[in-house]
């Protein structure tokens, strides 16, 4: 396996990922992994929110269930009652954690012995870092060292007050890059166009060479990456177009992946998809069209196919979900989309309901979230909804609904992503 250029987190997800670990030796305390034999005592709540407010700095994992002599190298399973103990973790860190950050904790059940088990903690490395402990008045920043928590210097407290300032800043400009860098020329009040951008936030230079494991990247995105944009299309059955038909891969420079449809093809055509992949793991989709006149003569109005937009849209997002799950990134990330040259564009879904259809009236569209890692694997849809609502809001018919009418979700079943169940608590910030 690659080494991680990031701090791995190690996430078991069955007992026998637990012996797994032991048996390999992963199972010892490091910058990013903790295992605790159980929870603390219910009067030691202040340790259980140091752990978790140490991790946040720069992620890592704590997983409940292990013991052994040597309690940095655990080398016994001690499954325990799991009642109530996913809920006392997210009541520590909402209560005894200035401010709450996000966490998932999941449940691992035993095999072995039944109505027991092991409790993963995942803690993504926060952009709001540095957290302070605030239970018994402690008022500190913690944060991890080789083998345990140590309080922050002021000097490294100031650091990461500068960098979520940072993050903060990049966030806010990276789709309006994306957009500067559009590599279509045509006319886009004629056809149309969306952007896609989704950005780790705490990159490696090796992250999609990570996810590729042993295979070379462009055969990995051309196999595995491509067939799942396609499996993730949201309605297969209308045949619409999204980053799985961008087959043709070609790399550009040392870390750069480009996927498009067509090689060479003039970029002032209107029927385009385009995809870049960087090795740190940003994902950039363009796709057109997304406005048609339904056969009327050329001129306003002209009609967005929402369903293209959501399918662009959608692909791209679960693709890059898939991708960080591969290279183990649990990190937040930053989410871009934009819908550009739609100020006189209508929505298809009144034009079919012989509704009135009022115009968009602005040039473009642009939204931005930022969500963890695990949002996009287990909650792709509402995310999807969530970005793309305020568009449909103005131009479509009421209560539209862009995902209404699937009829598989291919994003978590066909590809065994974890369901929703599995992860029970998730706190999204700012």
């Amino acid at each position: 396996m690659r080494a991680l250029p990031w701090r791995a987190v190690w996430r078991p997800r069955t007992e026998a990922d637990i012996q797994a670990g032991i048996d390999n030796g992963i199972v010892r305390e490091t910058a990013s992994f903790d295992a605790k034999q159980a929870l603390p005592p219910p009067g030691r709540n202040k340790d259980l929110a140091k752990d978790i407010c140490a991790m946040t700095v720069d992620g890592g994992s704590l997983v409940y269930g292990l013991g052994g002599d040597d309690r940095t190298r655990p080398d016994m399973r001690k499954p325990f009652d799991l009642a109530g103990a996913a809920e006392r973790i997210d009541q520590v860190t909402q209560t005894g954690i200035a401010e709450p950050p996000v966490i998932e904790v999941h449940d691992i059940p035993s095999e072995e012995k039944p109505g027991s088990g092991y409790l993963c903690v995942i803690v993504p490395a926060s952009p709001r870092a540095p957290h302070m402990l605030t239970i018994d008045a402690d008022n500190r920043y913690w944060g991890r060292g080789a083998t345990g928590n140590r309080i922050l210097t002021e000097g490294e407290v100031a650091r990461l007050y500068e960098r979520r300032e940072r993050w903060a800043v990049d966030r806010d400009q990276m789709l309006a890059r994306t957009i500067d860098a559009l590599p279509f020329t045509f006319d886009l009040s004629a056809v149309g166009a969306v952007v896609t951008v989704t950005r780790p936030v705490m990159p490696g230079r090796e992250l999609l060479r990570v996810a590729a494991g042993d295979q070379p990247v462009d055969q990995f995105l051309q196999h595995e990456l491509l067939r799942v944009a396609r499996e993730s299309d949201p309605f297969p059955d209308r045949h619409s177009s999204g980053l799985g038909t961008a087959f043709r891969i070609a790399q550009s420079g040392a870390d750069l992946w480009v996927c498009s449809q067509h090689e060479d093809l003039d970029p002032s055509a209107e029927y385009q998809d385009r995809g870049e992949i960087r090795a740190d793991g940003v994902l950039t989709y363009w796709h057109s069209p997304v406005l048609s006149s339904f056969g009327r003569d050329q001129g306003p109005p002209m009609f967005m196919m929402e369903g293209a937009v959501t399918s662009a849209v959608f692909q791209a997002i679960a693709v890059a979900a898939w991708l960080y799950e591969r290279a183990r990134f649990h990190g937040p990330v930053d989410i871009g989309i934009a819908a550009l040259g739609i100020e006189a564009a209508a929505a298809a879904a009144r034009a079919k309901s012989h509704m009135p259809a009022p115009v968009f009236g602005a040039p473009d569209y642009r939204r931005h979230d930022h969500v963890t890692a695990e949002e996009l694997r287990s909650g792709l849809d509402d995310l999807v909804r969530r970005l793309l609502a305020p568009l449909f809001e103005v131009i479509s018919v009421r209560d539209y609904d862009p995902l209404g009418g699937r009829t598989v979700d291919r994003t978590r079943d066909r590809r065994g992503r974890l369901e929703p169940a599995d992860v029970r608590r998730t706190r999204l910030i700012g």
